[in-house]
């Protein structure tokens, strides 16, 4: 959750931008990748070439995501 926010909040980042914006977590740059690389897998985000980084966006819609998530509940 706190990945999606974090990318809802920008748009659009790199994974050394959301590093950033999630510096209190204290995760690991590698921590970050693996999770930005699952949720690709699974269809919550895609990632495009931008230099020698990836920008990340998502996929998913902030207010639906959450409806769903409190029906699940």
């Amino acid at each position: 959750w706190k990945v999606l926010h974090a990318l809802w909040k920008r748009r659009k980042a790199t994974s050394r931008e959301l590093l950033e914006d999630l510096s209190n977590e204290g995760w690991a740059y590698t921590t970050l990748k693996t999770m930005l690389t699952r949720m690709e897998e699974k269809g919550f985000v895609r990632s495009r070439a931008l230099g020698n980084a990836a920008q990340y966006e998502p996929l998913i819609e902030r207010d639906e995501t959450q409806r769903s998530a409190l029906r699940s509940m």
